[in-house]
């Protein structure tokens, strides 16, 4: 039952990781913008990676074929992708936040 605990968990998890960078784009989207910025997925997603994989490898290097947290047992892929999604909330919520383009308007004076 843990292991299939696990399983929910890790796609629970990329589910809401997949729900938040819908809402991000939706900005990008609704203003016809062709290209999106790679700070809207990209830049979080590798700095999510660059710290759920050395955390990961930690625990498999030291011998352990599972990564118990609590009642939830992970496997090797699960463990990585619950990590990287909740770090990729995290991140992308915090550090690389939706910001609309600064208009400025010039108004003439006839």
């Amino acid at each position: 039952m843990d292991i299939l605990l696990g399983w929910f968990m890790a796609l629970l998890s990329i589910l809401a990781a997949t729900i938040l960078s819908g809402f991000r784009l939706q900005p990008y989207l609704a203003a016809g913008v062709q290209i999106t910025p790679p700070t809207l997925a990209l830049y979080p997603a590798l700095l999510a990676a660059t710290v759920s994989a050395p955390a990961t490898f930690i625990f498999y290097w030291r011998g352990r074929r599972r990564v118990y947290i609590g009642p939830i047992s992970f496997d090797k892929q699960q463990f990585f992708a619950f990590l990287w999604s909740l770090f990729y909330i995290g991140i992308a919520v915090s550090l690389f936040p939706y910001q609309e383009k600064f208009h400025q308007h010039v108004f003439r004076v006839p």
